[in-house]
């Protein structure tokens, strides 16, 4: 069975909100990262989310302010430690999509919307983790064919 997520993001109170909506009852918030991101049902309007993060604006605050304070802050030509090297990372807000591309000797980081540190951050964590991930999926599949084992490994 596929599961359906369709995902948006609103503003409140000045803060950006990434709503993913599922096939779920209840309402749920998180802050990830230094990134909000609430999970909601289909049946729920935009209006609906908005009125519930504005009831729990105290909690995510506190939330934001001890995740921003553990979070690397990442700034337009700041070097990024990456398999053993440092790389100064250029930093493309408002690009319209959200990644992280390295070149040569330079890390693009791609920001839709805006220049936020947090989300910055979730990205730049996403893309080594992605890259740390890489080497050890492809000795998995080498060694899948190599032994016969039928794909997917569940």
């Amino acid at each position: 069975m596929q599961t359906r997520i369709n995902t948006s993001f609103i503003r409140v109170a000045g803060l950006t909100l990434k709503v993913s909506r599922k096939r779920i009852r209840n309402l749920y918030l998180r802050v990830t990262n230094g990134q909000l991101l609430v999970s909601a049902p289909f049946f729920l309007s935009d209006e609906s989310v908005a009125r519930f993060v504005r009831g729990k604006l105290d909690w995510i605050k506190e939330k934001l302010e001890a995740s921003r304070a553990v979070a690397e802050i990442f700034e337009d030509g700041k070097e990024l430690a990456v398999w053993g090297g440092q790389f100064p990372i250029a930093i493309h807000p408002f690009a319209g999509f959200n990644s992280v591309r390295a070149e040569a000797a330079l890390i693009h980081v791609y920001c839709r919307e805006h220049n936020d540190p947090a989300v910055i951050a979730a990205l730049i964590a996403a893309w080594r983790k992605e890259i740390l991930l890489s080497p050890g999926r492809q000795a998995l599949e080498m060694w899948r064919r190599k032994l016969g084992i039928p794909y997917p490994l569940e």
